[in-house]
């Protein structure tokens, strides 16, 4: 092992990698062609889903989580190779040019995307991850469509 990796930081890097990389959502580009927002919303809602709550996610999240404080570059090494950060700029980006366009007021694209982020994903890997009762597929697609409305409704352009 510590021929090909000088350490365990290494190691845990390498290993979450190819997690990430198994659990990472396609590239869903494509699919945002010729949508509105709310349709690119929503889709990547369900994506961002599957991805949180695939049992490698959330086995990975509980193993950052017991181990963050004897090892605190794990949440590092998360951050820097997770899917997440790419998600984030991939909304931002859209926010920006809705609002650019007048559809949406995002004042801050990138810390409105992290926040849908968090409408979407912090309960459903919550209850997931044993805190409740998992989400039934009808109740993830019934919170991801509550998700996009309260957040397109959050960033509505409102006439003064």
């Amino acid at each position: 092992f510590y021929a090909r990796f000088a350490n365990k930081a290494e190691l845990f890097r390498a290993v979450v990698g190819q997690l990430i990389q198994g659990i990472s959502p396609a590239d869903v580009g494509s699919l945002f062609e010729g949508r509105s927002c709310e349709e690119i919303l929503t889709i990547l809602a369900a994506a961002i889903l599957r991805a949180s709550l695939a049992p490698q996610a959330l086995a990975l999240q509980r193993l950052i989580l017991s181990e963050a404080a004897r090892f605190p570059e794990l949440g590092l090494v998360m951050e820097e190779q997770g899917s997440r950060r790419d998600a984030i700029a991939r909304i931002a980006a859209l926010l920006e040019r809705e609002t650019a366009a007048g559809r949406l007021a995002a004042a801050n694209p990138s810390l409105a995307a992290e926040l849908f982020m968090q409408m979407v994903v912090a309960l459903p890997r919550r209850r997931a991850m044993g805190i409740g009762v998992p989400m039934t597929e009808a109740e993830l697609k019934q919170w991801s469509h509550a998700a996009v409305q309260m957040f397109l409704h959050g960033c509505a352009v409102h006439p003064h």
